[in-house]
């Protein structure tokens, strides 16, 4: 999107097939080994990804690199944005491409702690007649996508897995190959998965589980297992904006 002159995304908007995609991340702490941006590399990779699954004109959306991060905030690097502020940036970003033309928006996060926040948002727009805003919500399935991708690759989890362990290192490992991680030199971080834990972190922060802010076994990790993760999460995607909006199945692609 922010590559294109405005002559060009009014064209693009005047497509009556095409789709806007707006794809989302954050910037906080992801333990002692991966960047603050993690997310957002994700989310950019997988925007492509997606946009390549589909057969209709897709105009992304720069990656929004800050998110609702409150419950990571006991460790350094960390930026949050409150709810009311993260909703009144993706929604600028749905605005610009209803008012472009575009009558179908896709949203989805990266990053786990934005997605009440973007149900929220799409929610807005229910009903508004110029355009249909979906947003990718169920975080159970987002994981369970991940596991699966994982696991045909080998590596297999535990359930706590869901911050800088062995899934999203992994993802890093294959997304940007950062000369000197080693998984296997990462300390654990919260594995125990005992009742009631995601209600803690909400409520106390992730720092009340986590001493090292991760949670999972980063030493799990295999970029091939990365690979296999990023696969499995743009299928999934790629399958919801298809049946969502009732578009063709691309030559190829997954089902």
């Amino acid at each position: 999107m922010i590559e294109l002159t405005s002559p060009q995304l009014a064209a693009v908007g005047s497509d009556e097939q095409a789709v806007g995609l707006i794809p989302l991340g954050a910037v906080e702490q992801h333990g002692p080994h991966l960047p603050v941006a993690t997310d957002a590399i994700i989310a950019r990779h997988l925007a492509g990804e997606v946009a390549a699954r589909l057969t209709e004109p897709v105009l992304v959306a720069p990656v929004l690199p800050l998110g609702v991060s409150a419950h990571h905030l006991g460790f350094a690097g960390t930026v949050h944005l409150d709810a009311e502020a993260f909703g009144a940036c993706v929604r600028a970003y749905a605005d610009a491409m209803r008012d472009l033309g575009l009558r179908r928006v896709a949203i989805f996060s990266a990053h786990g702690g934005n997605f009440a926040a973007i149900a929220e948002v799409a929610a807005s727009y229910a009903d508004d007649p110029g355009v249909e805003v979906i947003a990718y919500t169920d975080f159970t399935r987002y994981l369970g996508a991940m596991r699966s991708g994982a696991g045909r690759a080998g590596v297999v989890v535990p359930d706590a897995d869901t911050h800088a362990g062995g899934l999203e290192t992994s993802q890093i490992l294959y997304l940007e190959r950062i000369f000197g991680l080693d998984p296997a030199g990462v300390p654990d971080g919260y594995a125990a998965d005992e009742e009631g834990w995601v209600e803690r972190m909400n409520a106390e922060g992730i720092a009340a589980l986590s001493a090292n802010g991760v949670l999972g076994l980063p030493r799990l990790a295999t970029s091939p297992a990365g690979r296999a993760i990023c696969a499995a999460l743009a299928d999934e995607l790629a399958e919801w904006i298809r049946e969502a909006f009732g578009l063709a199945q691309a030559d190829g692609a997954s089902s």
